[in-house]
């Protein structure tokens, strides 16, 4: 177990065993990542972190990639709700044999995605067909047997289930110019990394991290398109104005009346 205590003191551990400045305990670890002790030891057990260095049979000390690998773990579950299985997959393939940078990539993109439960009859074949025209129009180089495709092809046939015919040629051009956009940052991003691990940690995180953050900024957009086409003021909704210190509540002109 890794419950112990060393006392960086010039490079020295208590016990006068040397550790390298940039070694670090399980308890400094947790305090720099903000995981605690207990669940980054489950991390270690199930594998999602690598070993530290044993400085004792008992005893061991993490360095920086340690840390940049909890944070990123931290990320994908806090933030991009991402399951402890779906990250296995995703370390998987960052810790797994050499593959050339765009494999790589597909790789780590491919283990985040949910499969989608295929229906082979016409609304699936016509919904297919759909997606794969508005994919052509733009000359993507795309494999077709990704779970990605599975689930934009089920979002067409779910519109059309629910009376929205008319989405996949009125919409899906927007939405694929937006994702496109989206996607040249986060590679632009992703090659930017100094090395192979650093890479692969940035597909991941722009894959979750970046979906997450499109998804809340559409949220917000929701409430400014819709305030503007109905004439409200969205921050008046959003955060209305509190009664002021006289028990008075203020009214949508900014004027104030009597509390009740």
């Amino acid at each position: 177990m890794d419950s112990y205590t060393i006392h960086i003191v010039g490079g020295q551990t208590s016990g006068g065993a040397k550790i390298e400045p940039d070694r670090m305990r399980i308890a400094e670890l947790s305090k720099r990542s903000g995981v605690p002790v207990p669940t980054i030891k489950y991390y270690l057990r199930e594998g999602l972190l690598p070993s530290g260095a044993l400085t004792r049979p008992n005893q061991a000390t993490y360095g920086p990639d340690h840390l940049r690998r909890l944070r990123m773990i931290r990320a994908l579950i806090e933030v991009g709700g991402v399951s402890v299985t779906a990250i296995g997959n995703v370390l998987a393939a960052i810790d797994g044999p050499e593959l050339p940078t765009f494999e790589l990539m597909g790789a780590v993109a491919g283990s985040l995605d949910k499969p989608q439960t295929q229906s082979e009859d016409d609304e699936w074949a016509s919904a297919r067909a759909e997606v794969d025209a508005a994919l052509r129009r733009r000359g993507w180089e795309v494999d077709y047997r990704t779970s990605a495709m599975d689930t934009l092809i089920a979002v067409v046939v779910r519109m059309t289930q629910l009376g929205y015919g008319t989405w996949a040629s009125e919409a899906l051009d927007t939405y694929l110019d937006a994702a496109e956009a989206v996607a040249e940052l986060d590679v632009e991003h992703a090659l930017r990394a100094s090395g192979r691990a650093e890479m692969v940690d940035g597909v991941a995180v722009m894959t979750v991290l970046g979906e997450a953050a499109l998804s809340a900024a559409r949220r917000i957009a929701h409430i400014h398109v819709s305030a503007d086409r109905l004439d409200y003021r969205a921050n008046e909704i959003a955060h209305p104005a509190p009664p002021d210190l006289l028990g008075r509540e203020q009214d949508p002109g900014g004027a104030s009346r009597p509390g009740r």
